[in-house]
């Protein structure tokens, strides 16, 4: 009797191992800077509602569909003060299909289609704020944002920021802000 359990328990695990590793054929690719990416250090990736692989290096954004690396950053002469950065640190994808990174000095909102960025800097009407931003997730149509000094919800129809700090009490919530 033990033999038949046991027979019967390695045949279902057997089977279980050969299902598992037979349905999943995976596909990797190495690329680097030879092949186009902005830098061989990627801080983050991501994968949008079409297929298309992002990846957030120091220097800029990248993105792969299986043929081709594109790189995306923003330059200085688009910001009217001069202020912005290509360090990115977390993407997100909203409900239109747009692109949101983190960055180590704003937000940028990326539009794969058009290929335009807008860039956003929380400036708090009081007090210091970083606008070191490390993380995002998108949420109807809002935007959460974390940061080295606490929280941001950005609601992008309006371009304003709402700011949550860290406090000794925990996540304090001062007031809106407009960017």
């Amino acid at each position: 009797m033990k033999r038949l359990i046991l027979l019967v328990a390695s045949w279902f695990f057997t089977g279980q191992i050969v299902a598992q590793t037979s349905s999943h054929k995976l596909l990797f690719y190495h690329i680097s800077e030879q092949d186009g990416l902005a830098d061989n250090s990627v801080n983050c990736f991501y994968q949008d509602s079409r297929g298309i692989m992002w990846m957030g290096t120091q220097y800029g954004l990248n993105s792969f569909d299986g043929s081709a690396i594109y790189t995306y950053r923003y330059e200085a002469e688009n910001s009217p003060e001069g202020v912005f950065d290509n360090e990115i640190h977390a993407i997100a994808e909203d409900n239109k299909h747009e692109l949101w990174l983190a960055t180590t000095n704003g937000l940028w909102n990326f539009n794969p289609i058009t290929k335009k960025i807008k860039f956003y800097r929380y400036k708090p009407t009081k007090g210091v704020f970083s606008n070191h931003m490390t993380g995002l997730v998108c949420d109807n149509g809002k935007v959460w944002i974390s940061t080295q000094s606490g929280l941001l919800l950005f609601y992008p129809g309006q371009k304003i920021f709402t700011r949550f700090e860290n406090t000794a009490h925990g996540l304090q919530n001062p007031g809106s802000d407009f960017s």
